[in-house]
Formats: C-alpha cells, sequence, structure tokens
C-alpha cells in the first residue's frame, strides 16, 4: 500500500455508537480515497472487528499492519496514535482535548 492515506478509526462508546461512527469513516474514506483501519480493541469492545462483522464490497484493516508494511512511511504510527488518542472514563481525547 506504498503512498497511500489512511484514516483510523478507533472505537468510542458503546455498538449503535460504534457501528454508526464505522458507517460514517466508510462513507468519508471512499471519498477522500483513503484506506480505512478500523481499531476495535479500546472502549468496551475490545475484540477484532472482523470477529463478528464484515462490510463486503469494501477493502479494510482491523489492524496497523498496513502501516507497518507501507514502505513509504518510515516510522511506526502506533506509538502517535496510542498517545495522542486516549481512551478514559469521561470518553476519548485527542491531545488532551475531549
Amino acid at each position: 500500500m506504498k503512498n497511500t492515506k489512511y484514516i483510523v478509526y478507533k472505537i468510542s462508546g458503546g455498538l449503535n455508537h460504534m457501528l454508526g461512527q464505522i458507517n460514517n469513516a466508510i462513507h468519508f474514506s471512499i471519498l477522500s480515497k483513503r484506506h480505512l483501519i478500523i481499531d476495535c480493541f479500546a472502549g468496551a469492545f475490545q475484540n477484532d472487528f472482523n470477529k463478528f462483522f464484515n462490510i463486503p464490497g469494501f477493502k479494510y484493516s482491523t489492524n496497523y499492519e498496513s502501516l507497518y508494511n507501507d514502505s513509504s512511511i518510515e516510522e511506526s504510527f502506533e506509538p502517535y496514535i496510542n498517545a495522542n488518542a486516549k481512551y478514559t472514563d469521561k470518553g476519548y481525547f485527542l491531545n488532551e482535548k475531549k
């Protein structure tokens, strides 16, 4: 996936909220021509999205392997994502802002 742009959806909220936001992320990734990564290993779900759901006819990832295998990316984004999108009992915070 050389020179690919990405959208990462990190789960938040319950199942209904998660599925609605994944729907929005799918539409945005199609419009912006970006590869979608669905990260459901946080919040209440804490599992691989593909274990319970699939999105037919749409290519996406549920882990960061595509980032690590992309030779155009010089460093791992996972530490940045983990440092800047944190889940607390009050919800998700990005760069210490809710």
